[in-house]
């Protein structure tokens, strides 16, 4: 069967192989149409169901030697009531043995149990006064700090106020001729004055030398014109020259005397007056 399967699988790959090849090849050259029909018939079968395979029974080996069987009467082996007593005082012996050891046991434990209270209120009592003890060293350390740090609050105290001393000592050693100076200067300076005498130079005085010079223009005016009415008035009156004379030279009074007429008026000098009016002019 295996190489029929092998016949028929190398066969089928020889005409797959061939009919690729020969595909593109013209058929109809050698094809050829057959219209005779044999005879056939179809013929059916059907195969028996598959049955459930039945349980495999247990292996059970064959039997080898002799059966023998034995017949023990009662009485014919031991004497329960004779035979018992050694069973039992073992028992109960080991069982008298086994308490007695859980006693013992017990008794142990309780003593191991009372040695360990009394050993921890031991180490209690003992962490107690570790933590007293500590409690009063820390106390001793905190309180020595804080009086070494007291004692060196106040020698840096005494050392400020020992430097504030000296620098006060100092400032006013420099400041005792820097002062006076320093007032000279601003009062110099006009940093220190009285309101009133400020207000009278700043104020009053001003307006005063104003008025003053307002005063003296206006004055110097009417000098003015009044020099030029007499200057027109000698041109008028054909008077050769005009001669001032001093009277009173402390008050700067003089007299003008125009043709034994005596005029008085302020002035500082001697002047002469010309006639012509092209001079009058300049």
């Amino acid at each position: 069967a295996v190489e029929l399967i092998r016949y028929a699988s190398a066969t089928s790959q020889d005409l797959f192989q061939s009919s690729v090849v020969h595909s593109f090849s013209p058929k109809k050259l050698y094809l050829e149409e057959l219209s005779d029909h044999p005879e056939d018939a179809s013929v059916g079968c059907q195969t028996d169901a598959f049955l459930d395979k039945p349980a495999t029974p247990l292996f059970i080996p064959a039997k080898s030697g002799k059966d023998v069987a034995t017949q023990i009467e009662e009485g014919e082996l031991f004497h329960f009531d004779t035979e018992v007593q050694p069973v039992l005082e073992v028992l109960i012996g080991k069982t008298m043995e086994q308490a007695l050891l859980e006693v013992l046991e017990e008794e142990e434990l309780a003593s191991l149990r009372a040695q360990q209270r009394a050993f921890q209120e031991l180490r209690n009592a003992e962490l107690v006064e570790v933590q007293r003890l500590e409690e009063q060293e820390r106390r001793h350390r905190e309180e020595k700090v804080r009086r070494l740090k007291q004692q060196r609050e106040v020698l840096e105290n005494e050392r400020v106020i020992a430097e504030k001393i000296a620098a006060r000592g100092f400032a006013q050693q420099y400041l005792a001729d820097l002062l006076p100076s320093v007032y000279n200067t601003l009062r110099e300076q006009g940093y220190f004055y009285d309101p009133v005498q400020r207000d009278i130079e700043t104020g009053f005085l001003p307006w005063l030398m104003a008025e003053v010079d307002n005063a003296l223009e206006k004055r110097e005016i009417a000098l003015t014109v009044l020099d030029s009415e007499f200057r027109i008035l000698c041109f008028l009156l054909n008077i050769d020259n005009l001669y001032f004379y001093t009277r009173t030279p402390e008050k700067n009074t003089y007299i003008v005397v125009l043709d034994g007429i005596k005029l008085q008026r302020t002035r500082h000098k001697r002047e002469n007056y010309p006639r012509t009016p092209e001079k009058l002019r300049n």
